[in-house]
């Protein structure tokens, strides 16, 4: 028995080669960037496509009868589905983290910000006394004629609106500043609210629900498009089986083509291969030889031993013993 490979919805062949970009996309997010590839992205890459290749090959590897080889791709699988997880999670949970971490320090700067615009607008209210002051003063002195102390009282009143005019243009920039970095931001904000809607819904307190989502979330997105890459690509390809029988009446060998029950398809049998003649009457040892010499001048290669005893109806033992002789 052959398999072969099908293309069963391009529909959904397209939307597991999106899931498969998108997946690599998040393990290759940092290269992108502009980050040198290393070893490790290489190993990403070679995980992916394990994962792709051992989930779609898994099953019919089973149906075939060879369970070691089906164990060990289930095996490859699990085993490079979790790295491609833990991997891309883990990135995506340091680009949180950095995002995060990125708020709290322009929330920081921001308070910083906030007290250095109320000692300036200190400093702007204690320059307009001064100056208020000092034009009071030399208004005074000069009212009642000038000399030297109305000099010295306009030269002081001179100094305190130089002071005044630094004061407010101080001011000025620090609001200036503090504007630039807009309105103040909570770090994980959708995962707060998020926990809330959960909390007021019944589920849980809404500190560990938030604590729960930006621990999980990073991986189950991974999780979700790692998926759903197998999920439509298996949808999309499909596996053709090709059971050689013979014919004892009419002594021939026939090639049937039956696709697997999940999508039986009409168009299946418009590729039967040419039968080959194996003589009814001769024994078996010569039975096998005919169907090998067919089966090599259809196929390409040597039958193996479930094809020989598929495609001649024979007894395990009887298939085995005459396809090594045939063989030899």
């Amino acid at each position: 028995m052959q398999l072969t490979t099908t293309i069963r919805s391009p529909g959904a062949l397209a939307l597991g080669a999106f899931f498969a970009a998108v997946t690599a996309r998040t393990i290759f997010d940092d290269v992108v960037s502009g980050a040198p590839a290393t070893i490790a992205h290489l190993n990403a890459a070679a995980a992916l496509v394990a994962a792709i290749a051992s989930g779609h090959l898994v099953l019919p590897t089973l149906w075939q009868g060879r369970v070691s080889a089906a164990l060990g791709l289930a095996l490859i699988f699990v085993a490079s589905t979790g790295y491609i997880v833990t991997s891309a999670g883990a990135r995506n949970a340091e680009v949180s983290q950095h995002k995060a971490s990125q708020i709290v320090k322009t929330n920081e700067e921001r308070a910083s910000l906030k007290g250095k615009v109320s000692e300036a607008e200190t400093d702007v209210d204690e320059a307009k006394d001064a100056h208020d002051k000092a034009k009071r003063a030399a208004k005074t002195e000069c009212d009642s004629g000038k000399g030297k102390r109305c000099d010295g009282k306009i030269e002081t009143r001179d100094y305190a609106a130089k002071d005044l005019e630094k004061a407010e243009s101080h001011a000025a920039l620090t609001r200036g500043k503090l504007s630039l970095l807009g309105p103040e931001e909570q770090p994980f904000a959708g995962y707060k609210h998020a926990a809330r809607v959960f909390a007021s819904a019944g589920y849980g307190e809404a500190n560990v629900i938030e604590a729960r989502l930006e621990l999980q979330m990073p991986f189950v997105l991974v999780l979700i498009t790692e998926v759903s890459t197998l999920v439509f690509l298996g949808m999309g390809l499909g596996h053709r089986r090709l059971v050689l029988r013979s014919n004892s009446r009419k002594g021939t060998c026939k090639s049937e083509a039956n696709e697997e029950r999940q999508d039986p398809s009409p168009e299946v049998h418009k590729s039967e291969p040419t039968s080959a003649s194996v003589p009814a009457r001769v024994g078996r040892a010569e039975q096998v030889k005919t169907f090998c010499r067919w089966f090599r001048e259809q196929t390409g290669r040597e039958p193996t031993f479930s094809e020989v005893r598929d495609g001649l109806n024979l007894p395990a033992a009887t298939a085995s013993k005459y396809r090594r002789a045939a063989l030899a």
